[in-house]
This record gives structure tokens, sequence and C-alpha cells, in this order.
């Protein structure tokens, strides 16, 4: 059903592509993120070129797309809800450019996170974190504080609190531990396409994606988010027991 209903679906890809800014989001409402990015100047930086959206909790797969990291943050920062969670897969470099454009814009504070090894804060090559460390205390976070939990380099989750949100960054990975083509073929029956992006295209954020480009990126989100809605959402049957 999966398949044919993504087949269908690519039939009028762009239609299923819509700004960031119009996507609806609810209080516990469960999201999914992909991000592309790309070496530039050298290899001296990386541009994120793409961020895809999907929301768990609506009948549509509309994606939601921007390629600007501070739209994405402002809008997740002004969200009049109390509670959302953001899941990416296998997150390495996907978490670095929001946790940088937060620090870098907002007067922010980090609990110290008890999964941290000492006073690790450098979580993107050569870059330090500026932070102002609080205490290890675990209780609620304050406005603008943020609670970062990584080991040995290993991305677990961030959590930041805004005015209103608390804004949890999740890795799926961690629910399961396989490449998101394997896991959509093996818990969904579902088959996505091959990647259509060359990573060592150097682009700027002028540059149109092509249609196979947005094909791939939807595809991963589309994935992702049905992932989602059975392992986090829905459950599902194992050993005559619903999980």
């Amino acid at each position: 059903m999966l398949n044919e209903k993504l087949s269908i679906i690519k039939q009028n890809l762009l239609s299923y592509k819509k700004p960031l800014k119009e996507m609806n989001v609810n209080n516990n409402d469960i999201l999914v993120f992909d991000i592309e990015a790309c070496a530039i100047k050298n290899h001296t930086e990386m541009l994120t070129y793409s961020i895809a959206v999907m929301n768990c909790n609506e009948s549509s797969d509309i994606m939601y797309w921007t390629n600007n990291v501070s739209e994405f943050m402002d809008y997740l920062l002004n969200l009049e809800v109390k509670n959302v969670k953001l899941y990416a897969h296998n997150c390495s470099y996907d978490i670095k450019p929001f946790i940088l454009d937060f620090t870098s814009r907002y007067d922010t504070k980090q609990r110290l996170p008890l999964l941290v090894e000492k006073d690790f804060v450098n979580i993107i090559d050569d870059v330090t974190i500026p932070v102002k460390m609080e205490s290890k205390d675990r209780g609620k976070l304050g406005l603008y504080e943020y609670d970062l939990r990584v080991k040995d380099n290993i991305f677990y989750s961030l959590t930041i609190q805004s005015d209103i949100c608390r804004i949890s960054f999740l890795d799926s990975y961690k629910i399961l531990p396989m490449s998101l083509k394997n896991a959509c073929k093996g818990f969904l029956n579902l088959e996505l396409s091959k990647d259509g992006l060359d990573y060592n295209k150097e682009r700027s954020l002028e540059d149109e994606l092509t249609l196979e480009e947005y094909s791939y990126i939807y595809d991963d989100v589309y994935g992702l988010k049905y992932l989602i809605q059975l392992c986090c959402i829905n459950g599902f049957e194992a050993n005559g027991k619903h999980i």
C-alpha cells in the first residue's frame, strides 16, 4: 500500500511540497526531518541546502521544506504548543546546524548532561559551542536553556525550551539501528529509491534542486514518517503482544 501510494505521489510530486511556514503543529505532535548538506569553500565549511519535514500526526503526506536553518529554528521556537518531538535517522551532521544557530543567536544556557563526559560541548569538528554551564539538575529547563546528550561523540538527544514549547530532537537510529532503506523494507515492505544526490557537488542556497533530487529527499521523510508512526504512535504486534 505504501509503495503504491508513493508511486502516485511521485506523479505530481511538487504538489506535495509546501513551504515550512504552512505546516500546522499541535501539542505533542511528532515530526520527522531530513537535512542535506555539502562542503563549500574548499571543504572548509558545510552548507545546509535542504531541510525537509513531515508531521507524523497529519493524514496528508505533505513535505514541508526550507533551505534556511534560522527559519527552521525560528519556526520551532515560535510554536504555540507545549511539546513537540522531531526525529531524524542516524543523526550526525543533522543536529549540528540547529544547535550552532540556536547558540549563536540567543542568550542560551546549557544544562550539563549526565551522559556527557567531562565538559564536552564540541559537537562539530573544530567548532566549540559557547555555553554557560548550569548545574547537573535534570529538572525543568529554564527559558532558552538546552540539554544536549552526547557520549563518545554519539548524539542521543537535544532538548530546547522556548517561551512556550519544549522541543526535543531525537535519533530514530537508536530505535531501529539499521539504514533507513533497510528499516523501511523490513518493517514496512516499502522500497525507497536509490540515492539521487551528488554529495561532491558544491552548491549555494540560490541553486534550484532538480525533481530527481526532491524525489530522493521526499522518500527519506516519507519512509521515516511511517516508521515513526509504527514504532512510536501506532505500535505493532510482536510475539502475540502489541508493542
